[in-house]
């Protein structure tokens, strides 16, 4: 068996809302190493969300969080882990539930344009390892809005 990887839309966190897609993974073994790629959009100067890491098993109750490591720094800015609580409804059996969560932030430097890239190692409880490089790219605050 593989390791179940979904995306959902997040309902709150620490209570504030958040909203985007997430990687929560049930706790079934046998899974390959494997590469996620993604693209996300940034202003520069300012906090983007680059990543939601979770685990529930599948009679829908909290797993181990996974180990978050850095494997490639951004050039151009700094990334930073926070510890939250996910909540998710209508993920396969489980029709409501909440679970600890670890949330990737990314932040550029200030007046920095252009591409970054950066890449997380996401290892569950079982010790399988999933790789999420991510490309940032990072506009300018339009004119007249100020950091």
């Amino acid at each position: 068996m593989r390791s179940d990887v979904s995306k959902l839309r997040v309902a709150a966190m620490s209570g504030g809302l958040i909203a985007g897609a997430i990687a929560l993974s049930t706790a079934i073994a046998g899974a390959e190493t494997a590469t996620v790629e993604r693209n996300v959009k940034a202003q520069s100067g300012r906090d983007v969300r680059v990543g939601i890491f979770a685990s529930m098993k599948p009679d829908c109750t909290p797993g181990r969080l996974p180990t978050v490591r850095l494997k490639e720094t951004p050039k151009n800015g700094t990334i930073t882990v926070k510890q939250g609580r996910l909540r998710a409804t209508n993920f396969k059996q489980c029709l409501g539930v909440e679970v600890p969560a670890f949330v990737a932030i990314y932040r550029s430097q200030p007046n920095f344009a252009g591409s970054d890239e950066l890449t997380l190692e996401v290892v569950n409880a079982e010790g399988k390892s999933r790789l999420q490089r991510i490309q940032v790219t990072v506009e300018k605050p339009p004119v007249g809005q100020s950091l």
